[in-house]
């Protein structure tokens, strides 16, 4: 049985462009910040130590360009799919990666929406499969683990509120099929095995 497809997209392109150039921006910045230090000092296994400003300013301006970059073509290629049987990622410039959530995996889906989402009329569909993030920090010597919803997601999408309500009818529509196949399972049990000999 072939898969149908329900939705499509991608992330805005206009979202990406103005994340891309907020980053060029912020690294320009730092890096501008950093060209006007004659001298820098740190410390190495106890030893103070001098490195120059312009050196550190150009380092950062070269990674800044290659994360912007990075983020940009990444972002660019991400595709989202909702079919009738699971919701996809496909991502990765060099190699694809696709990943695969069906819908018996999902337990929850929810909308999200941040300043420059508002401002340029996109959204995020956050997707719970019941995954947690463990993150440890150290205060004052003392590890601290708080845990978090590892969610799957459809980043800054333009025709989020679309995509949103298709994907949770399918997953009403899958939900309501399961649990009517597993009640009609659990209402005739089936057969006893014939007796051996």
């Amino acid at each position: 049985m072939n898969e149908q497809i329900i939705w499509a997209g991608q992330t805005s392109r206009t979202i990406i462009v103005v994340r891309t150039i907020l980053s060029l921006v912020l690294f320009i910045i730092i890096s501008a910040f950093l060209f006007t230090k004659q001298s820098i000092d740190y410390t190495n296994n106890g030893t103070v130590s001098t490195i120059s400003g312009s050196l550190v300013g150009t380092i950062t301006l070269i990674l800044g360009l290659a994360v912007a970059i990075g983020s940009f073509l990444s972002s660019f290629v991400r595709k989202y799919t909702i079919t009738d049987k699971a919701v996809k990622v496909r991502s990765g410039i060099l190699v694809t990666n696709e990943r695969i959530l069906y819908y018996d995996q999902i337990r929850n889906a929810s909308l999200q929406r941040g300043l420059l989402d508002m401002l340029v009329g996109t959204g995020t569909i956050l997707i719970d499969t019941g995954l947690v993030e463990t993150t440890v920090s150290t205060v004052n010597d003392q590890p601290i683990s708080s845990t978090q919803t590892a969610f799957n997601k459809f980043i800054s999408i333009g025709n989020y509120q679309s995509a949103f309500d298709q994907l949770q009818a399918t997953l009403q529509q899958n939900k309501a099929n399961l649990y009517a196949g597993k009640s009609a399972n659990t209402a005739t049990p089936s057969p006893p095995p014939p007796p051996i000999g």
